[in-house]
């Protein structure tokens, strides 16, 4: 069962877009439950030489979620030129 889990997060993340953020979170507590049932990676006991993977899965899992779209800007109409604007106006012509 686990297998199979950890099988649809690694597959997830090629979901459509809206289902990505749900398979980022069901990796991170899928994560965060290995961690627990490692007994924190032993960091308890005072004999651990590392927290376990855990956290960093879940980081990990973090890094991947989807960035919110950028909505497209209108273009900027051109502005003058500098030197449009130094060139002096025919005679007669009025401001």
């Amino acid at each position: 069962m686990l297998s199979a889990l950890l099988g649809v997060i690694a597959v997830g993340v090629y979901l459509p877009r809206r289902l990505v953020p749900v398979i980022l979170v069901l990796a991170m507590v899928t994560a965060g439950a290995l961690w627990l049932a490692q007994g924190l990676g032993g960091v308890l006991t005072g004999m651990a030489t590392d927290p376990a993977s855990g956290p960093l899965l879940a980081l990990l899992a973090l890094t991947c979620w989807p960035q919110p779209a950028r909505p497209e800007a209108a273009p900027e109409p051109a502005a003058p030129s500098p030197a449009a604007a130094a060139v002096p106006a025919p005679a007669g012509s009025q401001p």
